[in-house]
């Protein structure tokens, strides 16, 4: 089966240099003076650091400009995965049971039900590795739980 991209898909991400880009021209185009890159940066990631916090907190947090709602998806498992490595090494089939979650499964969600726009459906957010270990590592140290969907 052949699938093409639909014309209004962009496969480049908008990194926070993208992001410099358009605050410089933005400074530029109102006669301010704009920050260093360097400074611009910590900022930017200093207030990502600050959404994980509040989401690994059990909290939700609003996008600005009504752009969805970021939180913790929790649902119970509806089917059984392979555990390929302990399956290999074991010659038979072994599933994960999730014992450590009893059951459930966690992600990263971003709601959009709320979206003030029509066409919210064409972005997409991709939350780090970086992140979504950090919640594999708080849900397997069972610190927090968080609300079920």
């Amino acid at each position: 089966m052949n699938h093409k991209t639909p014309k209004y898909v962009t496969k480049t991400a908008y990194t926070i240099k993208d992001m410099y880009e358009s605050y410089v021209d933005y400074t530029g185009e109102n006669n301010l003076s704009p920050i260093g890159y360097v400074t611009f940066k910590l900022i930017i990631l200093d207030h990502f650091e600050y959404i994980k916090a509040k989401l690994f907190n059990g909290m939700e947090y609003e996008m600005p400009y009504r752009l969805g709602i970021l939180n913790i998806m929790k649902s119970k498992t509806r089917g059984r995965s392979v555990d390929f490595g302990a399956t290999r090494k074991a010659g038979y089939t072994i599933w994960y049971t999730n014992d450590h979650s009893n059951g459930y499964k966690y992600r990263l969600h971003w709601n959009t039900n709320a979206a003030l726009t029509n066409d919210i459906k064409k972005y997409r957010i991709n939350f780090t590795r970086y992140n979504k270990r950090g919640l594999a590592k708080l849900i397997k140290d069972q610190q927090k739980d968080f609300i079920e969907w």
